[in-house]
């Protein structure tokens, strides 16, 4: 059925807007569509440091360690220290002599009352004994001998002490270095060193029975 005129305009007026609103919408979704984010950046973060204690030097530590402490021999110390320090470690003994070592420590030589002789090691300042003593015994056809020669000695009337005072007043310089008691000739006679192993070493000869002394030798 065939509709007027009038009704066929109507219905176009109000599809036209309609069909424009269709088309628009249509248009809208295309460009949402084809729209594309772009992905969110993130800044990187910096690995430059800016503390110059980073640069892979690295300060040397201060050394903390104690230096090895060295200890050189004695050398201001008298033989009679170290002489009477020898004594001392033998009961009713007399010293015969003294000497010191290699090591700086000292070395000396007593004889008690039966003849019997030791030997004491006595540290480089003198004062103080390094061990027990050490008796010194004799083998064979020696032995005999040896301890006849060391009770005659045991009866001289000069010691030691008197021994190194006369070698001082007869010129013997500083601090003696060595002592030592022997026969010379059949006489007891003590041998008092001066400046041992110095290149000035001086040794007096003092008679252990008249305390006199009987001769001096210098070693240049």
């Amino acid at each position: 059925m065939n509709r007027p005129l009038r009704t066929r305009l109507a219905v176009a007026a109000v599809s036209a807007p309609l069909a424009l609103a269709l088309v628009a919408c249509g248009s809208d979704d295309d460009s949402d569509d084809g729209a594309v984010s772009a992905p969110a950046t993130t800044s990187a973060p910096s690995s430059a440091s800016t503390d110059s204690s980073d640069d892979g030097v690295t300060a040397p530590s201060a050394d903390t360690s104690s230096p090895v402490d060295t200890v050189a021999p004695s050398t201001g110390v008298s033989a009679l220290t170290a002489a009477a320090t020898g004594q001392g470690a033998v009961d009713g003994s007399t010293v015969f002599a003294v000497d010191r070592d290699d090591s700086g420590s000292w070395e000396v030589s007593v004889v008690d009352a039966d003849g019997t002789e030791y030997d004491v090691r006595v540290s480089a300042d003198g004062a103080s004994v390094e061990g027990d003593p050490v008796e010194d015994t004799d083998d064979g056809d020696d032995a005999d001998r040896d301890l006849e020669e060391r009770q005659r000695l045991l009866d001289v009337p000069v010691d030691y002490e008197a021994a190194a005072q006369a070698a001082s007043s007869a010129g013997g310089t500083g601090e003696p270095t060595g002592l030592e008691l022997d026969e010379d000739n059949g006489t007891a006679t003590w041998e008092v060193q001066y400046g041992e192993d110095t290149g000035t070493e001086t040794t007096v000869r003092v008679d252990a029975q008249s305390g006199e002394v009987t001769g001096t030798e210098n070693d240049d």
